[in-house]
């Protein structure tokens, strides 16, 4: 969870809030509560409608909605500031704070995870006309596509000031997903790049034991310096690869540095398995099997050290080609592991109809476990899923101790994540492995190193 760092009251003085409602009672009980804050610089909004007009000749920084059966237009703020500052609207916008009644009235508490308040309790399950879950989930949405906003189920005076201050302890971020235009490398980069392998490299996240921290597996992920822009995240590289159809070039550039870890391995006398992501249009590829069988043997590997990792970067077009590749993977020896479930195109479906040996639980719901029950719900059921199809589980993201040991309490025996590791060098790994290894002491339950931070 961010810590909060509470704003003095004097700065509530500066803020302009807009009151978005078009019912005059209900609008002069918000603003009579926001004066009460020291607020004066005060403005009402009838409606989305005048909303982009009043934006335009004012700066506000707050936006204050009530919902209600009557009026959930203030559902549709994020809809309307993106239409206002499009691909500036994360940096620009407002902060949106959205009011509901629900009782018991609870007082407001800290911002969650993804900068989303969330006042509820378990016995408090609907505001007025809105389930209080519903709201939250909109308001986690709503701070993922990059917006700050929070929910909040109690009017009076001290829960919203409590509110304003905790909105504006969250910093603006711009969207990392979407680097601006000049960010961007170009297509004659990446060529360049995978042809080179300049400023390409490898590293290695390892996959640890949740019960005693002993490092079980790892994940091979792929890194790129551009020589002028500097690193170049994964979301940017990955899609440019597959438009321009060198997903199997990029593939065998990781294979061959994990082939070079895995022998490194071998002769330590360690078997560590290590994953290689892969998109549906690499498995599909006429004897991608055969040949990657053959490179083990002429390596001198047994096949079950490299597991094959299917991402949702290309989406399944032909599920019988996918369903045959898999299962000669399997046939051969290799592992296959259908990564970032519960998020994007990993569905029930496919693990129900391929035969994956393991399913990887996305990041994204790993860390909502500390604060949303439907999380740990949704997770101990694909736990009892695994074990009844016969796979093993990874988590991916585990960032707090917390997570941690819900996790485990869960029956989850495998993770990754920054409270665990970090992705590491290739000398880093094998030196952490060797460490490892000499230790004469017994596996200890694992504590997690001081100073973890999220992964991003």
């Amino acid at each position: 969870m961010n810590s909060i760092v509470a704003c003095g009251p004097r700065e509530l003085e500066h803020l302009h809030v807009a009151v978005v409602e078009s019912d005059i009672p209900r609008a002069a009980r918000l603003l009579s509560i926001l004066r009460s804050l020291g607020i004066h610089h005060l403005s009402v909004v009838s409606g989305l409608q005048d909303l982009s007009l009043q934006l335009s000749q004012i700066q506000v920084d707050v936006l204050v909605t009530e919902i209600r059966p009557a009026s959930n237009d203030g559902l549709m703020l994020p809809s309307a500031l993106k239409m206002h500052y499009g691909s500036a609207c994360s940096l620009q916008s407002p902060r949106i704070l959205w009011l509901a009644e629900a009782e018991p009235l609870p007082p407001f508490s800290e911002l969650a995870e993804h900068n989303v308040a969330s006042c509820s309790t378990p016995r408090t399950n609907r505001g007025e006309g809105i389930s209080i879950k519903a709201l939250d989930a909109h308001a986690q949405l709503a701070c993922a596509a990059g917006f700050i906003a929070a929910t909040l189920y109690s009017f009076n005076a001290k829960a919203v000031g409590d509110a304003l201050h905790a909105l504006f302890a969250m910093p603006k971020i711009a969207n990392r997903s979407q680097p601006a235009r000049n960010d961007v490398p170009s297509e004659d980069d990446v060529i360049i790049a995978l042809a080179t392998g300049e400023g390409l490299r490898v590293v290695f996240q390892p996959q640890h034991d949740l019960r005693t921290g002993e490092i079980v597996a790892a994940e091979a992920l792929v890194r790129w310096c551009h020589p002028e822009l500097g690193d170049i995240p994964p979301v940017v590289l990955i899609p440019m690869v597959n438009k321009l159809g060198l997903h199997l070039l990029l593939f065998s550039f990781v294979k061959a540095r994990v082939l070079e870890v895995l022998c490194s391995l071998q002769s330590m006398h360690l078997q560590i398995p290590i994953s290689v992501n892969a998109s549906v249009d690499t498995l599909c590829t006429a004897g991608f099997s055969a040949r990657l069988a053959d490179r083990m043997m002429r390596s001198g590997l047994p096949n079950h050290l490299l597991k094959i990792e299917l991402t949702e970067d290309i989406p399944v077009m032909d599920e019988l080609c996918l369903s045959a590749a898999l299962n000669a993977l399997k046939a051969r020896g290799f592992g296959v592991s259908l990564d970032d479930f519960g998020s994007g195109s990993a569905t029930l479906r496919q693990i129900a109809s391929m035969p994956f040996d393991e399913v990887k639980i996305d990041g994204a719901l790993i860390r909502d476990l500390d604060t949303k029950s439907t999380a740990r719900r949704v997770i101990a059921t694909t736990l009892a899923l695994a074990r009844r199809l016969n796979m093993t589980v990874v988590a991916e993201g585990i960032e707090t101790e917390s997570c941690r040991i819900l996790l485990r309490r869960l029956g989850c025996t495998n993770g990754q994540g920054f409270v665990l590791s970090r992705p590491m060098e290739v000398s880093d790994f094998l030196s952490k492995l060797t460490a490892e290894k000499q230790s004469s002491v017994p596996p200890q339950p694992f504590s997690p190193a001081p100073g973890a931070v999220r992964d991003i």
